[in-house]
């Protein structure tokens, strides 16, 4: 179950981050792509009608989105778990100290879904 669940939230991200063309992405305005609207398969969707639970990851020297313009998202979640990182932007994901930095936090909180 765990497991699935896993993969659903990955399938999730992944569609997500495919909505947006790299171009869109690099125009469009911080507020108006993060907080506003995000793109799932190219249709504009609300986060605020998402009835299931959120993890959202937030590194706090994030310097490429800004921690503030990604907590806009957050207060549209309605059962929203925040991790603010200690780390930036790739470093969350991929850097030294990303294990604890992310990865545990997020294995933690899958397993309690």
């Amino acid at each position: 179950a765990q497991q699935a669940a896993s993969q659903r939230m990955w399938g999730r991200l992944g569609a997500v981050g495919a909505g947006l063309a790299t171009r869109d992405a690099l125009v469009a305005p911080v507020s108006g792509v993060i907080a506003s609207a995000n793109a799932v398969a190219g249709q504009v969707v609300d986060p605020a009608l998402w009835q299931g639970p959120a993890f959202a990851a937030i590194p706090h020297r994030d310097r490429i989105v800004p921690p503030a313009s990604a907590l806009a998202l957050t207060g549209r979640l309605r059962q929203v778990k925040l991790h603010m990182a200690p780390a930036g932007h790739i470093g969350m994901v991929a850097g030294i100290s990303a294990e604890t930095a992310l990865w545990q936090p997020l294995r933690d909180w899958l397993r309690g879904l």
